[in-house]
């Protein structure tokens, strides 16, 4: 996706329309503003306007609620929604499609096979970034230290 390199006036249009208008859709939006819905997609989902639209939402005691994380629950939820329906009336869910939900759900609860190889996969990583001055302070301090347990008999 294009990401946008410097948010401008317009920019703060479509924050401040989407702070008052969180009930509305982003079509609606980009019609009440004169912008293709293309256009005010990619502005909306770039990282410098989310920071902007999130940071101004805080701000304002809000909710940001077009947010990428929110478009996706909503479809998680409509999908929900038409599975349980489906499962609700018989004849209408077939066994492959009992199964294959039954798996997802289950595998989304941390139960079966691949909810354990998933957790297993799971690395995480910790990048320090230390300036040499402080390194070397750190050093200094830790030197001070050790000489004065030695002198004292610790």
């Amino acid at each position: 996706m294009p990401e946008i390199q410097k948010l401008n006036h317009r920019h703060q249009a479509i924050v401040n329309w989407l702070l008052a208008n969180p009930h509305r859709s982003l079509g609606e939006c980009a019609r009440e503003l004169g912008y293709t819905q293309a256009w005010l997609s990619t502005i909306v989902h770039s990282d410098a306007f989310q920071a902007l639209y999130q940071e101004r939402a805080r701000e304002a005691g809000v909710e940001a609620v077009h947010t990428m994380k929110n478009r996706l629950l909503k479809v998680a939820l409509l999908t929900l929604d038409r599975m349980e329906e489906k499962l609700e009336v018989p004849d209408k869910a077939s066994e492959r499609f009992l199964t294959d939900t039954s798996r997802t759900v289950l595998g989304a609860l941390g139960y079966g096979p691949q909810a354990q190889v998933r957790g297993a996969e799971v690395s995480k990583h910790l990048h320090l970034h230390v300036a040499a001055e402080d390194l070397e302070r750190a050093r200094e301090r830790a030197a001070i230290a050790l000489s004065g347990e030695r002198e004292g008999g610790h």
